[in-house]
């Protein structure tokens, strides 16, 4: 279960575990805001250094429903209110015939993210009745330096694991859209068929992981790169090869789950994935705090994506 889930309402299936509100698959974004609790607004408001003087050139951004400072700005900073952000998400989901089923907010400390997940229509079954459904995440974090964003989110169903991946540089409204310029829709309406295709380009990579066959020794050696820097001495690959009982906690985890978490599939490249995977979205204790935000947007993601890379490799 993650800690940093603030809010959420799902339609559908149950995710993660049941946490937040179940809906109708039907309701429109403003009801979705109201249903997954992100009916609130933020403000910008003066500060004040120890003397009561007011901060120069700096504001504070407040969530006006219980008053907690988000972050501070500058004057130029333009609040992206949740009712606009969700507006503005759906008409990326209208205009690629995607369904909106998941929204809430993740929040870290003081930093709070409203996001919603959007099926794409892209799923894909592999042997075994194995299947992956692919969603759009889009994200509007109310920070500092922050810019909304989208993923590609790839759910596996036998066990929720989550794969993000960053949208391809085609998505030219991501990169320009800020927080100091106003939503530009008109540069939205491409990114659910980049989405697509992405998904379709995963399914065809996960394909070939499926049968490319991993022992223990190349899982060794796919995840020691990764997560070897987590000790504060690095062994030679192939010491940790004569003797795993030397392989850090981490690294036997994901060993471990490669054998027992939900769907394992041991010897093969998408069964060391999703024991990578499944390791950050469930069993990681170290982050547990704010494993989801990790999941999709910090550390854990970054390493999902570097087994996954390291795994594409060895089917060249």
């Amino acid at each position: 279960m993650s800690a940093d889930v603030e809010t959420m309402a799902w339609a559908h299936e149950v995710p993660w575990h049941g946490l937040g509100t179940q809906v109708n698959g039907d309701l429109t974004p403003d009801e979705m805001l109201v249903a997954a609790q992100l009916d609130w607004t933020v403000s910008l408001r003066e500060l004040f250094d120890k003397d009561g003087h007011p901060a120069d050139k700096h504001l504070g951004l407040y969530r006006d429903s219980d008053h907690l400072c988000l972050d501070t700005v500058g004057e130029r900073w333009n609040p992206v209110q949740n009712k606009d952000a969700f507006a503005f998400f759906n008409k990326i989901c209208e205009a690629g015939k995607a369904t909106m089923e998941t929204a809430g907010s993740l929040r870290v400390g003081n930093s709070v993210t409203v996001w919603g997940l959007a099926r794409l229509g892209a799923d894909f079954k592999l042997p075994g009745n194995d299947i992956v459904r692919g969603y759009l995440l889009f994200a509007s974090p109310h920070k500092h330096g922050k810019a909304a964003l989208s993923r590609v989110t790839n759910i596996r169903v036998v066990c929720a694991n989550t794969m993000a991946m960053a949208l391809s540089g085609e998505a030219k409204w991501e990169r320009r859209f800020s927080h100091v310029n106003e939503f530009d829709p008109a540069l939205a309406a491409e990114t659910v068929g980049i989405a697509k295709n992405q998904v379709r380009e995963f399914e065809k990579n996960v394909r070939m992981l499926k049968k490319l066959n991993i022992t223990m020794d190349s899982a060794v050696r796919i995840l020691a790169p990764v997560y070897q820097s987590e000790e504060k001495t690095e062994l030679p690959v192939d010491e940790l090869l004569k003797d795993f009982s030397k392989l850090n906690p981490t690294m036997k985890s994901i060993l471990e789950c490669n054998k027992s978490a939900p769907g394992a599939d041991e010897g093969t490249g998408w069964g060391l994935l999703n024991a990578v995977t499944f390791y950050h979205d469930h069993a990681q204790k170290r982050e547990q705090n704010n494993r989801l935000q990790s999941s999709w947007f910090g550390k854990s993601a970054s390493r999902k994506e570097a087994v996954f890379a390291s795994l594409l490799e060895l089917t060249q």
